[in-house]
C-alpha cells in the first residue's frame, strides 16, 4: 500500500510539473527558416523543427473560403517506440483558428508514423508531411468563415513522450472579389509539393521558402463570368538591391471547363539557385491586365556549411589539388575564390543542365561529417587521416575497430572492397587520435 501512495504522489506530481510547463510554454510566431550561429562566427539557415502553412482556396462552384493545412514534423523532436517491423511514432496535430473575436473553431487529428531503422528515429532532416483540408463550416451562415485576417495556433502532441510543440502563422481571407467589369475573381498565389491529389492540396509546408533544388508547383484558382482558355505570361525576378532582374520566362496556356480556373505551373527548380524572387502571372482579360504575383525566397537548408564561405571552401580541396595550384588559389582574394570555386565545381558537374552539382554536394557533405566525426583539440576533422580517407572514399564497406586492443598498439582498420584498398589507422600515442600506418599512393 505504501508503494502504490509513493507511486501515485509522484505521478501526480509529474502531471503537476508536466502541465505547468505546457501552460507556460511561450508559443513562438512560426518561422520559414532559424538561424544557427556556428563557431566559424557566421550564421547558417536551418529548417524549424516543425512547419506549417495555410491556405484560402474557394470553392469552384459557390466560391466559399476552402481552408487547407500542411504540417511537417522532424522525426528527431518525436519519441519512436520499438515496434514489430521497425519503430513507430504517434502524435496529435491540434488547430485553433481566432480572429478578433476570438477562437472560431479548433480541430485535431492524431497520427502515426513507422521507420523502418534507428537512424531514421534521430534525423534532423527527415520530416513526416501531412496535408488536411479543414472541415468546412458553410453554408451555416453564423459559423462562415468570412474574408479578413486570421491567425491559427497550431499544437503538436507526442501521444508517446507527452510533450508538445505550439506555434501561431497569421493568414489572410482575400476577399470574395465580385465579379464586375468583367475581371476575374482570383485566390492568392500558394506552392504545392506536388499537384493536388482527390482534390486536396498538397501545400508546401512553408509559408515563403522554396527548399533549394526540390520540386516545387505554383498555384491559384481564378473565377470569371463565363467559360474561356487563358494564355499566361510567367515571369521570375530575382530581386536585387537596385532593381529586380527578370531571371526566367514563358508563356503557358490553360483551358479551362468550367467558370472556375486553376492555374498550376510547374517552377523551374532546377534553374533556382539560392536567393529571393518574385514570381508573376499576367494574362489580357477583357482589354485589361489580369496580374498575380508573389514573392518567395529559394533556401539550400542542408547547405554543407563549408559551401557558406569561399574561403572555409578551399581549405579542404588541398586533397584535390596540386600543391602548387592549391598555393595559387589560397593566395587569391576572397572574390577571386568565390569566382574560381564556382568554375572549378561547374566544370566537374555530372548534371550541367541543373542547378544542382551532386559532385559539389557529395564532396562537401563528407567535409561536414568528418569534422563531425575526428575533430580534435588541434585539428578539424577533415584535416585528419581518417577525415582525409573518408572525403576521398567515403563509408569503409567494412572495419575492424581494436581500438582498445590489449596486445598491440590500438588500431582501426578500413576496407574498401571495390576499390581493393585497405587503409590502417593507429593510435601511437594512447590519447585517441588515429593517424594513418601507410600512406597511399593517390590518383589526383
Amino acid at each position: 500500500m505504501k508503494v502504490f501512495i509513493k507511486e501515485g504522489f509522484k505521478y501526480i506530481f509529474f502531471l503537476i510539473v508536466s502541465t505547468a510547463v505546457l501552460t507556460a510554454q511561450e508559443v513562438q510566431t512560426q518561422q520559414d527558416v532559424i538561424p544557427v550561429k556556428t563557431r566559424y562566427g557566421f550564421e547558417i539557415n536551418r529548417l524549424p523543427v516543425v512547419n506549417f502553412n495555410i491556405y484560402a482556396d474557394f470553392d469552384p462552384v459557390e466560391w466559399y473560403a476552402k481552408l487547407y493545412l500542411a504540417v511537417a514534423i522532424q522525426n528527431d523532436i518525436l519519441q519512436f517506440k520499438k515496434a514489430e517491423k521497425g519503430f513507430t511514432a504517434r502524435y496529435q496535430i491540434t488547430i485553433a483558428m481566432r480572429n478578433q473575436q476570438g477562437v472560431i473553431f479548433k480541430e485535431t487529428w492524431k497520427r502515426s508514423t513507422s521507420v523502418k531503422t534507428f537512424e531514421l528515429t534521430n534525423s534532423r532532416t527527415r520530416y513526416q508531411y501531412s496535408a488536411f483540408k479543414i472541415k468546412q463550416i458553410f453554408p451555416f451562415e453564423s459559423q462562415k468563415i468570412l474574408p479578413g485576417n486570421y491567425n491559427c495556433l497550431l499544437e503538436v502532441r507526442d501521444l508517446n513522450a507527452k510533450t508538445s510543440y505550439k506555434s501561431m502563422r497569421d493568414f489572410v481571407i482575400p476577399s470574395l472579389d465580385s465579379l464586375t467589369n468583367n475581371q476575374p475573381a482570383a485566390s492568392g498565389i500558394t506552392f504545392l509539393i506536388f499537384p493536388a491529389q482527390d482534390s486536396l492540396l498538397q501545400l508546401y509546408p512553408t509559408k515563403k521558402v522554396i527548399r533549394f533544388g526540390q520540386q516545387a508547383y505554383a498555384f491559384f484558382r481564378m473565377r470569371t463570368k463565363k467559360q474561356k482558355a487563358m494564355d499566361f505570361s510567367v515571369r521570375i525576378f530575382l530581386k536585387q538591391e537596385e532593381e529586380d532582374y527578370l531571371f526566367y520566362s514563358r508563356n503557358i496556356h490553360i483551358d479551362s471547363d468550367s467558370l472556375s480556373t486553376e492555374v498550376l505551373y510547374k517552377m523551374p527548380m532546377d534553374t533556382l539557385p539560392e536567393g529571393d524572387y518574385r514570381i508573376r502571372f499576367e494574362t489580357d482579360f477583357a482589354d485589361e491586365m489580369f496580374i498575380r504575383e508573389r514573392e518567395f525566397s529559394v533556401i539550400w537548408y542542408e547547405k554543407p556549411i563549408y559551401l557558406y564561405r569561399a574561403d572555409l571552401a578551399i581549405r579542404p580541396m588541398r586533397y584535390l589539388l596540386s600543391p602548387e595550384e592549391f598555393e595559387r588559389v589560397n593566395d587569391m582574394n576572397y572574390k577571386e575564390q568565390e569566382a574560381w570555386l564556382d568554375q572549378y565545381w561547374r566544370e566537374k558537374d555530372p548534371t550541367p543542365k541543373t542547378i544542382y552539382n551532386e559532385l559539389l554536394t557529395v564532396f562537401y557533405e563528407r567535409v561536414d561529417k568528418a569534422i563531425r566525426k575526428y575533430s580534435s583539440r588541434f585539428q578539424e576533422g577533415w584535416e585528419t587521416d581518417r577525415g582525409r580517407i573518408f572525403i576521398l572514399y567515403g563509408e569503409p564497406d567494412k572495419i575492424i575497430n581494436n581500438r582498445y586492443a590489449a596486445n598491440s598498439i590500438p588500431h582501426i582498420v578500413w576496407i574498401y572492397k571495390k576499390e581493393n584498398l585497405e587503409f590502417i589507422f593507429v593510435d601511437r600515442n594512447g590519447t585517441g587520435e588515429f593517424t594513418l600506418l601507410e600512406k597511399e599512393n593517390e590518383e589526383k
